[in-house]
């Protein structure tokens, strides 16, 4: 069963709850809130991962020209 026939069985109570901990907007019919879910849901991932933060070495310090 894929994502939209899961909500479709769900109560709008139920998919009014899901939107809010995404902090998606609520209002609207059932079909609305589903298709808002669906979109938050393939959106989310088709987000590429967060890569991890190149190791951080120190600047190396910078001459300046001594002024005339």
């Amino acid at each position: 069963m894929n994502l939209k026939q899961e909500l479709e069985q769900k109560p709008q109570g139920a998919l009014i709850a899901m939107c809010d901990q995404r902090n998606l907007d609520h209002t609207g019919d059932r079909s609305t809130l589903i298709a808002r879910l669906v979109a938050h849901e393939e959106a989310k991932a088709t987000e590429p991962e967060s890569e991890p933060e190149a190791e951080q070495r120190p600047a190396e310090p910078v001459e300046s020209e001594p002024e005339e």
